[in-house]
C-alpha cells in the first residue's frame, strides 16, 4: 500500500514542508543544501522558520530537487 507524503504529518509552514520533503527522500541537510547551492545554516534557518520564504528562484530549485511543485512547497496545494 502506498503511503502519501502527508500521512500523519502536520505541515503548516514553508520550512516544515521543506523538511518533510527532504526527509521523505532521505536527504541529509548537507546533501540537500549542497545540491541547492545554499549553506546548511541557511537551510536550517528556513526549516526552523527563522527565515521566511526565499526568492522564487530558490523555491523553484528546491521544488525541482525535492520532486514537488512550487505550489506544493508554498502550501498552495497539498503535498502528495
Amino acid at each position: 500500500m502506498a503511503v502519501s507524503i502527508m500521512d500523519n504529518a502536520v505541515v503548516d509552514t514553508f520550512g516544515q514542508r521543506i523538511r518533510l520533503c527532504r526527509n521523505v527522500k532521505s536527504l541529509s541537510k548537507s546533501t540537500c543544501a549542497g545540491a541547492l547551492g545554499i549553506s546548511v545554516v541557511y537551510l536550517n534557518l528556513l526549516e526552523s522558520g527563522r527565515r521566511g520564504v526565499p526568492s522564487i528562484k530558490l523555491v523553484q530549485r528546491m521544488a525541482a530537487y525535492l520532486g514537488v511543485t512550487t505550489s506544493q512547497l508554498l502550501g498552495e496545494t497539498a503535498l502528495r
